[in-house]
């Protein structure tokens, strides 16, 4: 009896595990944006109690009015402490409305901390200014989208009035009879599932295509549907595909949040440029699939120079192991010598440090992405490119899956230089897709959804 009062007591407010437990279940109900209800259904109450039978659960009132109320200071807290370690800061904003009309304005902010590209964000409206800032790539890149597919609509010998959009239409539509009918998702069940297109990112309609691609001809024709892909329309819609698809691939390559993305901007125009001229060469003959690339390459050409020649950019793929001075063209190499040695004077010009060499040398071979195949490495080196340079460039580029965070870390005493500077540029974000991201939570937490 004695024991069993013991093992039944539970903990007291102030116990360190009671507060411990406590704040995970508010972490836990904040994160995930959990129901305040959460903490009262009995499998909760069961889970808790089977982690820790001493602990108290919070009430639904005290998690509201005491440690929810609590969280904001506590993370502002914490978030000021690691923002003072941290010498440069890199921001995306955005405003926005939610469905009531209210406007918000959301800031992230991207810094490297201990070799992390870490993230932080936050609505607020305390700005006076902003400094000189950079335009979405993502939403260029789609701007380009568009200018191809409004080439699409010129397309003939289709057999539909509105071309080839009426057969994007065709596809949709049986996905969405997939969608509802339980005897063609049976019938579809040894192949992956169909994916919806999502009318905010362009490339969910690439892959739904493709996804209606991937099943056979004949199972296709087996559902119960008026609408059907003749053996033409599959063909002009893989050819489409294999169109788009390097757009995707640098559209997935530069979206990321807690990765380094800047570094893909320029290598990801220079590989989308060699792309679209194989593709010219290989439809040549294909006068309507012809018009459509050369839209492609007028829209890349025109939409993307300011781009190319940001010193952002540029610094940030040089700076990044896996390209370097790859995607760099001959006639362009000594401008960019002189441009990031320019940079490491300016970032040396108070301290120099000696160069250590605690590096040592691999043979693995270099994974590389289609998509930058055409960057070759320059041969050539300038003369007069320093010490802590011309090391840097003489060794082979990472793989593309590799992190070139780990790299700066591992030679951060052999290239210091280089290591500062990559802490400076890696971290600009390419998109703003990571304040975006915060629209769609801020839209969950903001008031109640009007669901009509």
């Amino acid at each position: 009896m004695i024991a069993f009062a013991h093992s039944s007591k539970k903990y007291g407010p102030s116990d360190p595990r009671q507060i411990q437990i406590s704040n995970c279940i508010a972490n836990f109900v904040a994160g995930t944006l959990q129901s305040l209800s959460a903490v009262e259904l009995e499998e909760f109450k069961a889970m808790i109690h089977a982690i820790d039978p001493k602990v108290i659960i919070p009430s639904r009132k005290h998690l509201s009015r005491t440690l929810l109320n609590n969280m904001p200071s506590e993370i502002n807290q914490k978030l000021m402490e690691k923002l003072n370690e941290v010498h440069e800061i890199s921001l995306t904003v955005d405003i926005w409305s939610n469905r009531q009309m209210r406007s918000y304005i959301g800031v992230t902010a991207h810094y490297i901390y201990e070799t992390v590209v870490d993230s932080v964000d936050g609505n607020n409206n305390l700005f006076d200014f902003l400094p000189k800032h950079h335009g979405c790539f993502a939403l260029t890149l789609q701007l380009v989208i568009k200018d191809g597919m409004k080439e699409v609509s010129n397309l003939v010998k289709l057999c539909t009035p509105k071309k080839l959009f009426k057969v994007i239409c065709k596809v949709s539509n049986i996905v969405a009879h997939v969608c509802k009918s339980t005897h063609a998702t049976e019938r579809l069940k040894d192949f992956k599932k169909l994916q919806t297109a999502n009318a905010t990112r362009w490339n969910s309609e690439l892959r739904m295509i493709k996804s209606v691609l991937e099943v056979p001809h004949d199972v296709l024709h087996e559902l119960e549907t008026h609408h059907k892909l003749t053996v033409h329309e599959r063909n002009i819609l893989s050819c489409l595909c294999e169109i788009l698809s390097p757009f995707d691939t640098a559209t997935d390559k530069t979206q990321g949040d807690k990765i380094v993305t800047s570094s893909f901007v320029i290598p990801c125009i220079r590989g989308l440029q060699s792309e679209i001229d194989e593709m010219h060469a290989k439809y040549y003959n294909n006068s309507n699939f012809n018009r459509i690339i050369n839209t492609f390459r007028h829209s890349l050409k025109l939409r993307f120079v300011a781009y190319d020649k940001e010193k952002v950019f540029r610094l940030a793929a040089i700076l990044d192991p896996r390209f370097k001075d790859a995607w760099c063209k001959e006639d362009e190499l000594s401008a960019l010598q002189k441009l990031i040695k320019g940079e490491m004077s300016r970032m040396t010009s108070n301290n120099s440090q000696p160069v250590v060499d605690t590096s040592t040398d691999t043979d693995v071979p270099v994974k590389r992405c289609k998509l930058f195949s055409s960057n070759s490495a320059c041969t050539s080196r300038g003369s007069t490119i320093d010490e802590e340079l011309s090391k840097y460039l003489a060794e082979p580029c990472l793989s593309d899956d590799s992190d070139p965070l780990k790299f700066c870390n591992i030679h951060e005493t052999s290239m210091p230089t280089l290591a500062k500077l990559a802490i400076l540029y890696l971290p600009v974000p390419a998109t703003s897709s990571p304040v975006e991201r915060l629209f769609s939570v801020g839209g969950r937490v903001s008031g109640p959804i009007d669901v009509a």
